[in-house]
């Protein structure tokens, strides 16, 4: 399926509420912010039936990356994955794993990582070998991970076979160029930060056992690692772990830097990341009156897409990293998610119509 069209450009008039909330579901003495999109301009991307992960990518230039879920008519499972980077409703970029050379069939990308020069991913890939009259029975089997290495152009520098051993569980780049991969560690029972150059080659492991987020409830299992996101914070990394309560992880280049926490207020619950600014943390923030939790239907990927988060008012909320303590608001009508915030200009991202939506707004210090 083709993405038909649907984009919009919205000019935002942007409000100052910058009042105090006093009640036992709302934080007291937190400046709000109200956001009002409005005037849409349609722009082609997106097609009914598909739809976009409510994770994002974002980097220093307000570029936001998003894959993109295509689901063919009467399917009720996604039918592919298209990782996109978008700056602009007409600066789009397609990032294509199948120009990865030494392999017969190469998968969807399905993590990455991206900075304002290049991208790493990962995906999956049956190596060259395997004939068109001897497929293996098991494709799943044979295959195994690939490091893949883009410019934002979408252009394919570089890529590297991982052993199956390895089992990267997600992907980041320091700014040195260095690569991370987040994997378990199940001989050790623990998570382990492998530090690979650009042509996969481990350099050094790192074991994780400070509020490692790898583990969930105790278990060990390693499970918890599909949940984990990871963010840049300066020379650093920070792994957000799905789990509102758990801590949020700061790694560096030889290990673990601190664990950090947030103070919610009551019935608030932390959905995905925003921004992570030097004195900042936005993070998109569920209200009391719909309370992730309390969806038991819904799955953690579902949770965050645009379909579901569409569905009530929007809530963002800054946080003070060496307190923990929120100190803004911003609100905005349902329809639309922030997606990225750098330098004071959010990026949002919508679904309407089956379309994407791609919209700006300037907030005042």
């Amino acid at each position: 399926m083709r993405w038909a069209a649907a984009i919009a450009i919205f000019a935002f008039t942007i409000s100052l509420a910058a009042r105090a909330q006093m009640g036992s579901d709302r934080a007291s003495s937190i400046p709000q912010y109200e956001l009002a999109p409005h005037d849409p301009v349609p722009l082609p991307i997106g097609a009914p039936g598909d739809w976009v992960t409510g994770i994002f990518g974002c980097t220093d230039d307000n570029s936001v990356f998003v894959i993109m879920m295509t689901n063919a008519p009467g399917s009720s499972m996604p039918t592919g994955m298209d990782l996109y980077g978008i700056r602009s409703g007409t600066d789009i970029v397609k990032f294509t794993p199948q120009l990865a050379p030494g392999f017969r069939s190469v998968g969807p990308i399905s993590r990455y990582f991206a900075t304002d020069s290049k991208v790493v991913a990962l995906a999956y890939g049956t190596p060259i070998g395997y004939s068109d009259l001897d497929e293996p029975k098991d494709p799943v089997k044979h295959s195994v991970p690939i490091l893949l290495t883009f410019d934002r152009t979408g252009r394919l520098l570089d890529s590297a076979t991982l052993t199956r051993a390895v089992n990267p569980q997600q992907v980041a780049l320091f700014p040195s160029g260095d690569i991370l991969i987040l994997r378990w560690d199940d001989e050790n029972r623990r998570t382990s930060l492998a530090i690979l150059n650009s042509k996969g080659r481990i350099e050094r492991e790192i074991p994780v056992t400070v509020s490692d987020p790898g583990e969930q409830g105790g278990s060990g299992s390693g499970t918890a690692l599909v949940g984990v996101e990871i963010y840049s914070w300066g020379q650093d990394l920070l792994l957000v772990p799905e789990g509102a309560n758990r801590p949020i992880v700061e790694v560096s280049e030889t290990g673990v830097v601190n664990t950090w926490s947030l103070h919610f207020p009551k019935g608030y619950e932390r959905a995905l990341p925003v921004a992570f600014d030097p004195h900042s943390w936005l993070f998109r923030m569920v209200p009391p009156e719909k309370p992730l939790s309390s969806d038991a239907t819904t799955s953690p990927a579902e949770r965050n897409g645009l379909a579901y988060m569409e569905r009530f008012p929007g809530v963002v909320m800054a946080f003070d990293p060496s307190s923990g303590d929120p100190v803004r608001e911003f609100t905005f009508p349902s329809g639309l998610e922030p997606a990225c915030e750098s330098n004071g200009k959010f990026v949002f991202l919508g679904a309407k119509g089956g379309g994407l939506q791609f919209a700006t707004a300037l907030v005042p210090n």
